[in-house]
């Protein structure tokens, strides 16, 4: 049973291919006996084009990258600027005043975020019941309950359910909707 090379395989031996030959014919670079540079525009039309300079076999990469002045004169500006601590710039020295540090009591504890959200509620013989997801789980809790050993559910007042968050004795309300 024979299978057809998928669309992309294809291509990429095609792109393959193609590099390979590009490869193989292009040009001999050590041909050309050195690199020309390109030229330069002139400043103003009355300036005639600078020639090309051919870079020399065997130059060091130091001739090669030689900063030159584009009118062919020498720059002082050029040399000036590389040169030793041209760029060194020496910063004000400033006297450290010494500050007092500040000492803060010691932080209250502050109670997380209720872990709780309000699904619903219902009358159950006069008393109101409330359907609370926590952790992915769902409860059903009541006035006077504690949930998960951390919270004790103290009061209802209209749509506020108001939580005392057992370790630190802080209370917490939350919104459980309109009456059912």
């Amino acid at each position: 049973m024979s299978r057809k090379p998928h669309r992309k395989h294809l291509l990429l031996g095609l792109a393959l291919v193609a590099t390979l030959a590009a490869a193989y014919w292009s040009p001999d670079p050590a041909a050309d006996g050195g690199v020309l540079l390109a030229e330069r525009p002139a400043r103003n039309a009355t300036q005639a084009p600078a020639p090309a300079r051919p870079v020399v076999k065997g130059a060091t990469a130091a001739e090669v990258l030689e900063i030159r002045s584009r009118d062919g004169e020498a720059d002082d500006r050029a040399e000036a600027l590389f040169a030793p601590g041209a760029w060194q710039v020496d910063a004000p020295v400033a006297k450290a005043e010494p500050v007092a540090p500040v000492i803060q009591g010691p932080v209250a504890p502050q109670a997380p975020p209720l872990p709780f959200r309000a699904i619903g509620r219902y009358e159950e013989d006069g008393t109101t019941v409330f359907f609370l997801q926590h952790n992915e789980r769902g409860i059903v809790v009541r006035v006077g309950d504690t949930i998960a050993e951390q919270y004790k559910v103290e009061s209802v007042q209209g749509n506020l359910l108001t939580l005392t968050h057992l370790p630190t004795n802080q209370t917490q309300t939350l919104d459980v909707g309109g009456t059912s």
